[in-house]
C-alpha cells in the first residue's frame, strides 16, 4: 500500500495520465516522469525537514541549505541510495546536522574559514570536472544536454557561493556545507560509501523481515 505514495509510483501514474490525454507528448513520457519524480521527492523532503526542525528554531537556515543543495544537485546529479526511504531519511539527517552545526557553532567554524574556502574550491573543481553524474536516468540525456547540465552546475555553484557572502554567517555556512557535500557526492569515494551503506541497510532490513 505504501508503495503507491512513493515518488516513482506517483510520477509514473501522473505521466501516464498526461500522455493519455496528450498523445503528442508520448516521446517525452520518460522526461515528464523524471521531472515529476524529482519535484515530488523535493516536496516530500521539504515537508519532512520543516516538521523536524521547526521546534529547533532553525527552519530558515535549514530551508536555504536544503534548496542550495537541491538546486545544484538538479544539474550536477550525484550518487544516491537505491531505496527512496533510505535516501530521504539519510539526506534529511544530513541537512539537519549541517544546519545545526552552522547555527550553533558559528564562532568555531569562523576560526576555520580558510579551510572552508579551500574545501569550497575543491568542491567547485570536482563539480566542473565530473558533473553531471547520472545513473538510472542517464539514457534520457544526450551529450549536448549533458554539457548544458555541466555548465548550469558550474554557474549555479558560482552564483550560490557569491550570494552566500551577503548572508548572515550562520546561513552562509549552511550554503557552504551544502555545496561542499554536493561536490563530494560526485566522487568515487562517496559512490562506494553509498554502496556499502546501502548493502548494510538492506541486510538489516532483511533481518527485520525475518
Amino acid at each position: 500500500m505504501f508503495k503507491h505514495f512513493l515518488p516513482n509510483h506517483l510520477a509514473t501514474n501522473i505521466s501516464n495520465l498526461v500522455v493519455s490525454e496528450n498523445p503528442q507528448l508520448v516521446k517525452n513520457k520518460d522526461k515528464i516522469r523524471y521531472g515529476l519524480e524529482w519535484m515530488i521527492s523535493g516536496m516530500n523532503q521539504i515537508v519532512l525537514v520543516s516538521l523536524l526542525v521547526w521546534p529547533l528554531g532553525i527552519l530558515p537556515e535549514t530551508i536555504i541549505g536544503l534548496l542550495t543543495g537541491a538546486l545544484l544537485r538538479m544539474f550536477s546529479g550525484g550518487a544516491h541510495f537505491k531505496g527512496y526511504c533510505s535516501c530521504l531519511i539519510l539526506s534529511t539527517l544530513q541537512i539537519i546536522f549541517i544546519t545545526f552545526i552552522s547555527v550553533k557553532y558559528t564562532d568555531v567554524l569562523s576560526s576555520y574559514k580558510i579551510l572552508f574556502i579551500l574545501l569550497l574550491f575543491i568542491s567547485f573543481l570536482i563539480t566542473a570536472q565530473k558533473a553531471p553524474i547520472l545513473h538510472k536516468k542517464k539514457h534520457l540525456f544526450t551529450q549536448k544536454i549533458m554539457l548544458k547540465l555541466k555548465i548550469k552546475a558550474v554557474i549555479t555553484f558560482i552564483l550560490c557561493t557569491g550570494w552566500s557572502v551577503f548572508l548572515p554567517q550562520t546561513t552562509m555556512y549552511c550554503v557552504w556545507f551544502a555545496l561542499i557535500f554536493q561536490g563530494l557526492s560526485l566522487t568515487v569515494f562517496w559512490e562506494k560509501s553509498v554502496l556499502i551503506l546501502d548493502a548494510f541497510i538492506y541486510k538489516i532490513t532483511l533481518k527485520g523481515l525475518h
